[in-house]
């Protein structure tokens, strides 16, 4: 029977197989645009969260790539 949660992709339907996701802090940029830093410095800083790399582990899938309802095999017993 076909896994309805990946489309029989046997990949995770949140991250597309990736095992990655774009950053939700920073919206994949990699940075933040600060405008009250309490130093009165006002230009972009690295992510806190990504810490600028962008993207986080899926948490769908904790990075593996593949869809939790079928272990990746595209279809459900």
């Amino acid at each position: 029977m076909g896994c309805a949660n990946c489309g029989n992709t046997g990949k995770c339907p949140v991250c597309s197989g990736t095992g990655k996701v774009s950053c939700h802090a920073c919206r994949g940029r990699g940075v933040m645009h600060t405008s009250h830093d309490p130093r009165g410095d006002m230009g972009p800083k690295e992510c806190g969260v990504c810490h600028g790399a962008r993207t986080l582990k899926c948490s769908q899938c904790k990075g593996l790539g593949w869809c939790s309802a079928c272990d990746g095999r595209g279809s459900v017993r």
